[in-house]
């Protein structure tokens, strides 16, 4: 279907940093997409290292016992990975599959058990 209606949409996703010394020090933090606020005194998640081979960390600012849903899409929009995570001492390793990943950019979306959304962008080289 297409729309007669041009529709801006704003870019929430923090900027991929290459310099791994700097991302390092930074993290690859990320805050809540909705309404389009900055997410401030409320949860926050970190993705280390990026880039990273398809195994990371997935580390969350505020301890939460409650499971959250995550998904991967690829940078044509396919989706490559779904399922829920039970994030256990604010810290779960994550491994994108069994064989080595494709190059590339690639879109985490973490729903958390209030239905709030976070996107992290990154790379796997």
């Amino acid at each position: 279907m297409i729309n007669d209606t041009l529709r801006l949409f704003p870019d929430n996703c923090d900027s991929i940093a290459f310099d791994s010394s700097y991302m390092m020090r930074k993290g690859n933090t990320t805050n809540s997409i909705n309404n389009g606020n900055k997410n401030t005194g409320k949860q926050k998640y970190t993705l280390l290292p990026n880039p990273n081979d398809g195994s990371f960390v997935l580390k969350q600012a505020i301890m939460d016992e409650q499971p959250v849903n995550i998904e991967i899409w690829d940078a044509v929009g396919r989706s490559v990975f779904k399922g829920q995570l039970q994030i256990a001492d604010a810290t779960v390793q994550i491994r994108m599959s069994n064989s080595q990943p494709v190059s590339g950019l690639y879109l985490l979306q973490i729903t958390d058990s209030k239905g709030q959304q976070y996107r992290i962008k990154y790379v796997v080289r």
